[in-house]
C-alpha cells in the first residue's frame, strides 16, 4: 500500500506495524509511457560521473510523447556545450550500466549554470527548452541500398527529423516504445521478413536492422526485391505448368 505523506514524501508498507519503505518525494517522480521514474535516482547516477558537477532531470513534452531531459553543468575541466556529443555518448553508457533504458534521458542539455529561485532551489520552469542539437546523434552516414533507405526514411518521418544516418540509434534520437510500434507497422508494408518489435529493440540502428532483415531473407539481398522475385518465380512456374497441362485453370 502506497501513501502520500503530508510533507510530500511517499512510502509503502504497514504503517501500523512500522514496516515502511521510503519511495521518495512525490514532486520528483514522473510517469513516462507507463514507467514510474524517480528523477533523483537518475540525477544521482549522473552526479557519480567525474565530468558532471550539477545535474537536474525532468520530463518534457506532451502527455503521450514525454521524454526525459537532463540539464548538466560540467566539471571545471569540462567545456560543456563544445564537448557535447562525445560526452553525451559517454554519459549514456555510464547511465545504462546502472539504470534501465527507460530511465536514460533522451536529451542532454549543457548549461553554464542551473537557474535558481530566490530561495536558492532549482527553478525548473526556467530551464532552457531542449533542441535538436541536444539529441545524441552520430556523424551522418548516408543509407546505401533500398533496405537502409526505407528504414532511414521511416525513422526520420516518425522522429520528425530531416534525415537519419545508418549509424544513428533510434532511441538516442528520441524514439520510444510507442514509436517503435508505429515503426514496426510501417516496416511490414515494405519487408516480407519484417522483424518483431523485440528485434527492433535489439537492432536499434538503421544499418544493424537492415543487415538483420537481409539475413532473415536468406540470400543477403534486399527483402523487398526478394519478395518481388519470389512472386514472379511463382507466377512463371504456374504459367509453365498451365502450358504443360499439369494443372487446370
Amino acid at each position: 500500500l502506497c501513501r502520500w505523506l503530508p510533507d510530500g514524501n511517499m512510502a509503502k508498507g504497514n504503517i501500523a506495524k512500522g514496516n515502511i519503505e521510503y519511495l521518495g518525494r512525490i514532486d520528483t517522480q514522473v510517469k513516462i509511457r507507463g514507467f514510474r521514474i524517480e528523477l533523483g535516482e537518475v540525477e544521482n547516477a549522473l552526479l557519480s560521473h567525474p565530468s558532471v558537477r550539477e545535474a537536474v532531470v525532468d520530463a518534457r513534452g506532451e502527455e503521450t510523447d514525454k521524454q526525459l531531459v537532463v540539464w548538466l553543468v560540467g566539471a571545471d575541466d569540462v567545456v560543456g556545450a563544445t564537448s557535447g556529443s562525445p560526452l553525451r555518448d559517454e554519459l549514456r553508457t555510464h547511465l545504462r550500466a546502472s539504470l534501465p533504458d527507460w530511465m536514460v534521458p533522451a536529451r542532454f542539455v549543457f548549461v553554464d549554470a542551473l537557474p535558481l529561485t530566490p530561495s536558492g532551489k532549482i527553478d525548473r520552469r526556467a530551464l532552457p527548452a531542449p533542441g535538436q542539437e541536444d539529441l545524441i546523434k552520430k556523424e551522418y552516414v548516408a543509407p546505401r541500398g533500398s533496405a537502409e533507405g526505407i528504414i532511414a526514411g521511416i525513422w526520420a518521418e516518425l522522429l520528425g527529423m530531416e534525415q537519419v544516418g545508418v549509424l544513428d540509434n533510434f532511441f538516442d534520437l528520441g524514439g520510444h516504445s510507442l514509436l517503435i510500434v508505429q515503426a514496426h507497422s510501417r516496416l511490414q508494408e515494405h519487408f516480407t521478413q519484417a522483424s518483431t518489435i523485440t528485434e527492433l529493440f535489439q537492432y536499434p540502428t538503421v544499418r544493424a536492422l537492415a543487415k538483420f532483415l537481409k539475413r532473415q531473407d536468406g540470400d543477403g539481398g534486399d527483402p523487398s526485391e526478394a519478395f518481388r522475385e519470389a512472386v514472379e518465380n511463382q507466377v512463371a512456374r504456374r504459367r509453365a505448368a498451365l502450358g504443360r497441362g499439369l494443372i487446370s485453370r
